[in-house]
């Protein structure tokens, strides 16, 4: 059976530039969640106040940690490419 131009070898790594970006993805997304909720446990203006009188406290907090998770991600994945150090020959 032949492989396609989508399929990999078992044992086959990721190329180089999609592992770089995912790892920095992760690292992102830690870190806004992170932020997230040390802004809703440490009650900023009220957060957590809002929060939790509520009706449905799971949706907005959901989306509040999606939006920072995605805006810190996009930061933090941008920086990663832009200040590449290493070498392109090695």
């Amino acid at each position: 059976m032949t492989n396609g131009p989508n399929r990999r070898n078992e044992g086959e790594q990721l190329p180089k530039l999609v592992r770089f970006m995912l790892s920095h993805a992760l690292v992102g997304a830690l870190i806004g969640l992170a932020m997230a909720a040390t802004l809703v446990s440490a009650n900023v203006s009220g957060l957590r106040d809002l929060l939790m009188a509520s009706n449905e406290p799971i949706v907005p907090t959901v989306l509040l940690a999606t939006g920072f998770s995605t805006f810190i991600i996009s930061v933090w994945v941008s920086a990663a490419v832009m200040l590449n150090w290493w070498d392109d020959d090695a």
